[in-house]
């Protein structure tokens, strides 16, 4: 007898345990966006939730903004560009497809590097000068992982029917963590999971943040490369199969990332060797823009560890300019 009450009472709190995180969880998903905000408030504006799963969230069409003193527009495609025009035949047409840098977060849109690439295509030396001039699409998306980058060209940059595409990778392009867009905008799910997925990012991120000021190696960039090794292999690869299908070139234009000491040797040297190797092994064009970000005072050229300011802008599109009027480039 004494054990049935046992059982029972144990059953009772398990039961009320149960009820006690259910009500605590329907509470949380009532209140999911007050609890997991985006980055910014101006994010509500300037992205929605996708249809598609894969990308989990676009920026919206034909929408303004300012954040922090920066105007951001979209024109009716989505994207941070003017409004995509229809170039006549015979005009080399550049898609653009990368992450917050590509995009230009931080400086105005005439400053972002593929803005002022086209007016160096456009208006460059005349020995340089291609007649008639390219055009640029920008469908660069804040936060976008190297999985929606992908994405986002299957199902909406071929469709321009591009003569050449530039894809811009920075160093967190594996993760598909991306300072809170995909976390806000994601599907409903159990709330105390994503408490715990949170906390253990945040703890992730303050080791990770340890290990750097320590100068130990293994950082969160080389964690994530290591982590996703299987997973940027088959994307490349997926690249590489792209550009056969279509006969449209790409290039792999790599950003440095300066959350180092200056005057020491680079220590991400190995992935950017690991992203030219398999950019080469797949046949795709490669381009580290180390080489001349490099050369300058970081503070000079970078806003943050990853975005560049307008003069980084500049330089970054003064590089690809002299990359595109290369072998590797277009034939004038």
């Amino acid at each position: 007898m004494r054990s049935i009450t046992k059982a029972l009472g144990l059953t009772t709190v398990g039961i009320s345990i149960c009820v006690a995180v259910l009500l605590f969880e329907i509470g949380l998903q009532y209140r999911r966006r007050d609890l997991f905000p985006p980055p910014v408030p101006e994010a509500t504006i300037l992205f929605r939730k996708s249809a598609d799963p894969v990308l989990i969230y676009e920026m919206t069409p034909s929408t303004e903004t300012s954040v922090n003193g920066v105007r951001y527009a979209t024109n009716r495609d989505g994207f941070r560009d003017d409004e995509f025009p229809d170039a006549p035949g015979g005009v080399e047409k550049l898609l653009v497809i990368g992450d917050s840098v590509a995009m230009g977060l931080g400086v105005p849109m005439e400053d972002s590097f593929p803005w002022v690439l086209e007016t160096l295509l456009s208006k460059g030396d005349s020995d340089s000068a291609l007649s008639p001039p390219p055009v640029v699409y920008n469908l660069a998306v804040a936060g976008y992982s190297t999985a929606q980058e992908i994405r986002l060209l299957e199902t909406s940059g071929l469709a321009l029917k591009p003569s050449r595409i530039l894809w811009s990778y920075v160093l967190n392009d594996p993760d598909t963590v991306d300072g809170g867009l995909a976390f806000y905008f994601s599907a409903p799910r159990i709330e105390l999971l994503r408490i715990a997925a949170a906390a253990m990012s945040k703890s992730t991120h303050l080791i990770n943040n340890y290990r750097k000021a320590t100068s130990l190696k293994h950082d969160y960039y080389q964690f994530i490369h290591e982590r996703y090794a299987e997973k940027t292999e088959a994307q490349f690869a997926r690249l590489g199969e792209i550009q056969r299908q279509t006969g449209v070139p790409i290039d792999i234009i790599v950003s440095p990332v300066f959350g180092y000491v200056p005057g020491e040797s680079y220590p991400w040297a190995d992935i950017d060797a690991r992203i030219r190797d398999l950019a080469v092994g797949n046949e795709l064009g490669f381009l580290d823009l180390f080489d001349v970000l490099g050369k300058h005072p970081w503070q000079e050229v970078l806003q943050d560890e990853l975005h560049p300011t307008t003069k980084g802008h500049r330089l970054m599109a003064e590089t690809v300019f002299g990359y595109l009027s290369g072998d590797r480039g277009f034939k004038q």
